[in-house]
């Protein structure tokens, strides 16, 4: 029986399963230690601002240094999304 504090495998069904530390969006990993494979059991993905919200800010004056702290995005991937130099 499969449950959240002792999963089962999702390759080989297996119940030597252990925590592996977490993702980057806070989600518990999973690892196998019969097959060695890792996994999420559930993947929250974070809230990602529009491409529309990004350039309407930057239109409306606002730099790519000053949209970081309101998308919490680095400035390089700011500037990629707006398209701007």
């Amino acid at each position: 029986m499969s449950t959240a504090n002792n999963p089962l495998c999702n390759y080989c069904n297996s119940t030597k399963v252990i925590k592996h530390g977490k993702t980057s969006t806070g989600n518990p990993r999973f690892r196998c230690r019969s097959c060695g494979k890792t996994w999420v059991l559930e993947k929250n993905e974070p809230d990602r601002p529009a491409l529309a919200e990004i350039a309407e800010e930057y239109l409306n004056g606002k730099t790519c240094r000053d949209l970081v702290s309101v998308y919490h995005s680095s400035p390089l991937r700011i500037n990629q999304k707006s398209g701007s130099s």
